[in-house]
């Protein structure tokens, strides 16, 4: 399972972690077992969820998944249950990711906005 974490040293502290908390190392979404658990295969994290009655996904950091990696995973959560919703946070123009997604929560224009 250490080949599901980005671990090496390559990186700084032996991890590639988030935010620089190097108590959370990143998930290595390269290794494709990755993402058979958490959206690729029918007993998956997000599948199994909006099987058990979620009604979809809202995604803190989302751009930190980058648009291919959340558009897998939302055509995942629609296979699985179709209308499900997934919105992700990001923190730059909308775009690439609303390709990605089905709605984003931009946090920094609403700063923007009400400043």
């Amino acid at each position: 399972m250490k080949d599901w974490f980005a671990i090496g040293p390559q990186y700084a502290g032996g991890a590639r972690v988030w935010t620089g908390f190097q108590n959370h190392p990143e998930l290595n979404l390269e290794n494709p077992a990755v993402r058979r658990h958490l959206w690729g295969a029918k007993d998956s994290v997000v599948r199994s969820y909006l099987r058990d009655g979620a009604d979809g996904w809202r995604l803190d950091t989302a751009y930190e998944l980058g648009p291919t990696y959340l558009r897998a995973r939302t055509d995942a959560a629609h296979a699985q249950k179709p209308g499900s919703l997934v919105v992700g946070e990001i923190v730059n123009y909308p775009d690439r990711w609303l390709r990605a997604m089905d709605a984003v929560m931009n946090f920094t224009l609403r700063e923007i906005v009400l400043g």
